[in-house]
This record gives C-alpha cells, sequence and structure tokens, in this order.
C-alpha cells in the first residue's frame, strides 16, 4: 500500500514541478506565447483544472475571459482526456451559441450578464467534470514525461 501512496505523492511532484515551472515561464498567463505547443497544453489544462474544481466554468471564463477558451478541446485531447475534451466542446458551443457576441470568450460584459438558463447548463458540465472517471494526475504525468516538460 505504501508502495502506492509512494508513486503518487511522485507523480504529483512532478505535475506541479512542472506546472510551476511553466506558469512561472509565461508569467501565469500573461505571455502564453513563450511556451512551447506542449508546454500551453499543461498550462491550459492544469489551469481548467483548478478553476473548474475551484468555483466551475463560470469562473474560468470570468477570470481568463475564455482567452483560450478555443483550444480547451485540443488541449485535452493532446493528454488523452477524451470525457473532458467532450465537456469542454458542450461549453464551448453553449456559450457561442446563447451569447450571439463574434466571439464571446473575451467579451466581459457578458459575463456580468448571462443568464439563469446559461448558467444552469454550465453548472451541470461542472458536474460532469467532478464525476469524470479519467484520472487527471495520471494522463498529466504522462504528458509530461512523454513531452520531456521536467527539464
Amino acid at each position: 500500500m505504501w508502495l502506492h501512496k509512494k508513486k503518487i505523492d511522485k507523480k504529483l511532484e512532478a505535475v506541479f514541478s512542472a506546472q510551476d515551472m511553466i506558469f512561472e515561464k509565461c508569467e501565469y498567463g500573461q505571455k502564453l506565447q513563450v511556451l512551447s505547443k506542449s508546454e500551453k497544453t499543461l498550462y491550459i489544462t492544469q489551469t481548467v483544472e483548478m478553476e473548474v474544481s475551484n468555483g466551475g466554468f463560470l469562473q474560468l471564463f470570468s477570470n481568463y475571459r475564455g482567452i483560450f477558451a478555443n483550444e480547451l478541446v485540443e488541449a485535452f485531447l493532446d493528454i488523452k482526456a477524451f470525457s473532458a475534451a467532450e465537456i469542454c466542446k458542450k461549453v464551448n458551443c453553449l456559450i457561442a451559441g446563447c451569447c450571439g457576441a463574434e466571439n464571446p470568450f473575451i467579451d466581459y460584459e457578458l459575463w456580468e450578464h448571462i443568464d439563469k438558463k446559461t448558467e444552469e447548463c454550465l453548472e451541470k458540465y461542472d458536474s460532469e467534470c467532478a464525476e469524470i472517471s479519467e484520472d487527471p494526475l495520471e494522463l498529466n504525468y504522462d504528458f509530461i514525461i512523454s513531452n520531456n516538460l521536467l527539464n
């Protein structure tokens, strides 16, 4: 049993180490253009996981104004988080369909006036995320190792 915990601790340490390095490199999202594709993938998946776990998709899009919303699906597919990618696809369709804005993800005013039905749908997708059977630690760890992101 303790060997299993030790393995988890090692993977957790690796994920957080890579995450910290990448977040510092891009100045916590201020300079995403300096990241490689694999670094940006990890930045996106970790940010989404933290924000959605803490306050849901509404918090994610409110805090980040959807700056990488159009890259969510691809990022989760890259780490082989297929269920998460499918949920992000639904979220993107919901937001794009309800707003009528050319780029609703960066329309800050939108988030102050989001309708109750859309908010309820986002909460439903938050719940779906909580029920995903994919292990984000394993998927992120495997992605980090296969892309040499610990250097």
